[in-house]
């Protein structure tokens, strides 16, 4: 997670993290295995990665009571993915595509068509198996920095399930920026810059010499030619 980091910091520096640009991080477990997502490592670059982080979007799985609940009926049979979800994680999804192929080759459908796997492990027969409702069950936390705790918080959840977004309760997000509103679609320069307005003059100093003399020149031949026609 210090490369997301890193991208904000070279971002700030290049004056990307302005209110017109949203950065966005999946996190998927809070673990030391995937690294410490934080503005501050105690290096030159720490005030610049706290203004840049926040332009910074993080989404990561909630840790819902179905989970815990499921975590606590396979501690007998994986006591270290306590310790490291990651072995749960990799153990559940085993279990998973196991039941989907097994039931799939029992029906006698092509297990070699993952639409058609993923068809079936989304469809309700799958409701009563406890590992597929931890999977079809998952809710995410979408956070933000906030400025005053100096920490990510949460700010939406987020249901794939119907697709539905949920505000958290008391909490506004505030984006860079002299509004705090979110960005616009497009931003003020345009996503590659390319808005006129915030190009500056690429004149050089020969060039507007030049000019300056033809505009001279001009002048000149007009007062000769009304002085002495």
């Amino acid at each position: 997670m210090y490369r997301v980091r890193q991208i904000l910091v070279t971002a700030q520096k290049l004056g990307f993290v302005n209110g017109d640009f949203v950065y966005i991080a999946a996190w998927p477990y809070e673990h030391a295995q995937y690294g410490n997502l934080s503005w501050q490592y105690a290096d030159v670059d720490d005030e610049v990665a706290k203004l840049a982080f926040g332009s910074l979007l993080v989404i990561t799985p909630k840790v819902t009571p179905t989970e815990l609940r499921i975590r606590d009926m396979y501690k007998d049979v994986l006591p270290k993915s306590q310790k490291n979800p990651m072995i749960l994680a990799t153990y559940l999804s085993f279990i998973a595509t196991a039941k989907v192929i097994a039931s799939a080759w029992t029906s006698g459908k092509d297990v070699k068509n993952a639409t058609a796997m993923v068809r079936d492990l989304r469809s309700p027969s799958y409701d009563q198996e406890p590992i597929m409702l931890l999977l079809k069950a998952a809710l995410y936390s979408i956070r933000m920095f906030d400025r005053v705790s100096s920490s990510l918080r949460e700010v939406f959840s987020y249901n794939p399930s119907n697709k539905d977004w949920e505000p958290t309760p008391g909490v506004v997000p505030k984006w860079p920026g002299p509004t705090n509103e979110p960005p616009s679609d497009e931003p003020f320069c345009g996503f590659m810059n390319e808005k006129p307005w915030c190009h500056q003059s690429r004149s050089s100093s020969p060039e507007i010499a030049l000019i300056i003399s033809i505009l001279v020149i001009l002048v000149f031949s007009v007062i000769s030619f009304a002085t002495f026609r």
